[in-house]
């Protein structure tokens, strides 16, 4: 019986100590429409190397709230899981969206450049990894999709 009456003041504290709504929108209602990018070439922060990613298919797919990164020559990079703390600025008349994919402890920023160009920033989480990709968007309304026989 006295636990109980100690959750009781402990609920009112915890809820006495939630923000209150500012009127910002909530970023969980924040979506991506399905989105794909192809991964054209490669670089570490720090290092001037750029490197091309062809023949290979390496690629950021965004569907239905969840990230998909595949890079086929460095498999162990590539993730998948669904995406959170959606964010998205302006800066300069271009457009970044940044996101996090928890349980791939990745935090993933989609810079705008001109006509259909990307720059695509991936960082994990307490972590070593960084790489920097240029991208290329697709419009998938214009994708068909062939099967010889």
């Amino acid at each position: 019986m006295q636990k109980m009456f100690l959750l009781i003041p402990l609920t009112f504290i915890v809820l006495a100590l939630k923000p209150a709504s500012d009127g910002s929108p909530d970023q969980d209602a924040i979506t991506i429409e399905e989105t794909f990018f192809t991964l054209d070439t490669v670089w570490t922060p720090g290092i001037r190397n750029k490197y091309p990613l062809f023949p290979f298919d390496n690629y950021l797919l965004l569907k239905d709230g969840v990230a998909t990164l595949i890079m086929e020559d460095v498999r162990g990079m590539s993730f998948r899981g669904p995406m959170n703390d959606i964010q998205v600025k302006d800066v300069d008349g271009k457009r970044t969206t940044s996101f996090a994919v928890r349980n791939a402890k990745m935090r993933v920023e989609l810079r705008e450049q001109d006509g259909d160009r990307y720059e695509i920033y991936v960082y994990k989480y307490l972590g070593s990894y960084e790489r920097m990709f240029v991208a290329t968007w697709i419009d998938l309304s214009k994708v068909t999709i062939t099967f010889e026989d």
